[in-house]
């Protein structure tokens, strides 16, 4: 019989063939941020202006000045889509091509856009003058100078629409307007990475309404130089679309910004239902029309922080449609003039 003393140390022995693992500390968690150091109406009146900004017209514009001056055979230029594997819309014109100008200018990658712009009748007369206009940007492409600079890249899709109706004492205008991608050179202004889709309606009356929601990334552009990421879902109107039961003093649905350390805050205001009325629970503490909003650290409520925003700012910067004019782009107005 083997003694148990025996058992004990041959059990206890160490595995010749496990492997020797180096000591390593445990992770540590970020702590909690100091919340009195943060300006949240500020902060979250700039995410947005920043998330409503990212609009098809950044793209469309950058897009535009790159091609200014087209040349034979650089870039290459198609009617319709390209001449490669893509999923583009019909018709258009693209180009496809990894090229440089006399100017030096390098093209590589490819572009596919398109464009509408169409009037009729005569805003001057009683029955006015409907104009519709449309554009779509699609592609994956860098646009250099000879110093490697970039001036235009692009990786995305964008697409808008724009309805204008007007006679005399009368117009109302749609404008929708979707980002889907990441671009950044120095004819944006920014880097950034999107996924926004914003829709708004007025009249000459003052009545507007705007719906806003998607996720913006800017790293090389600090919100309160703290934040780098947005998220918001929000619908809001002026005081004379309001209907009667709903609060002109605030939008329903939420914003948040991210920091650095991964931590989100989200200020949620009038919370949607499926009934689309402006409160889910009038026992909330965001119930209240005060234009005022709960906040929330990573999921939890700092209910004795109540963040408040003027929101009367949104109409004098975010209901500006694009004029119909920016939807006219052809190539004659691309080429070089002739000398």
């Amino acid at each position: 019989m083997i003694p148990l003393a025996l058992l004990f140390l041959v059990n206890c022995a160490p595995d010749p063939a496990a492997p020797n693992l180096p000591e390593t500390e445990a992770p540590t968690l970020s702590l909690p941020p100091d919340l009195d150091s943060i300006d949240f109406a500020t902060t979250y009146q700039d995410a947005l202006i920043r998330a409503a900004s990212l609009d098809v017209r950044g793209p469309w514009a950058a897009h535009a000045e790159t091609l200014q001056g087209l040349e034979a055979g650089c870039p290459d230029v198609y009617a319709g889509a390209p001449d490669l594997d893509s999923e583009v819309g019909d018709g258009g014109y693209s180009w496809s091509d990894r090229c440089s100008r006399a100017d030096q200018t390098s093209f590589g990658g490819w572009m596919w856009w398109s464009n509408t712009l169409a009037s009729e009748g005569d805003r001057a007369d009683a029955a006015g003058s409907t104009v519709t206009g449309q554009r779509d940007l699609e592609g994956d492409a860098t646009i250099s100078t000879a110093a490697a600079d970039v001036l235009f890249r692009f990786n995305g899709e964008s697409h808008d629409t724009l309805s204008r109706v007007e006679a005399p004492d009368y117009l109302r205008w749609t404008w929708s307007s979707e980002v889907l991608g990441d671009a950044s050179g120095s004819l944006l202004g920014e880097d950034w990475r999107a996924d926004v889709y914003l829709y708004a309606v007025g009249d000459d009356a003052g009545a507007s309404g705007v719906e806003l929601r998607g996720n913006v990334y800017t790293p090389g552009a600090l919100i309160a130089e703290r934040f780098d990421s947005i998220a918001v879902d929000l619908s809001f109107a002026t005081p004379e679309t309001t209907a009667p039961e709903g609060c002109a003093l605030e939008p329903s649905g939420w914003i948040a910004v991210r920091d650095a350390d991964a931590w989100w805050y989200d200020l949620v205001l009038a919370p949607r239902t499926t009934d689309t009325s402006a409160v889910a629970d009038p026992d909330e503490p965001w119930s209240a029309c005060d234009g005022c909003g709960t906040l929330y650290v990573r999921g939890l409520p700092q209910t004795e922080r109540e963040v408040c925003l003027d929101f009367s700012f949104l109409w004098d910067y975010l209901i500006t449609p694009p004029e119909p004019a920016e939807f006219a782009l052809s190539l004659r107005d691309l080429l070089p003039e002739a000398p």
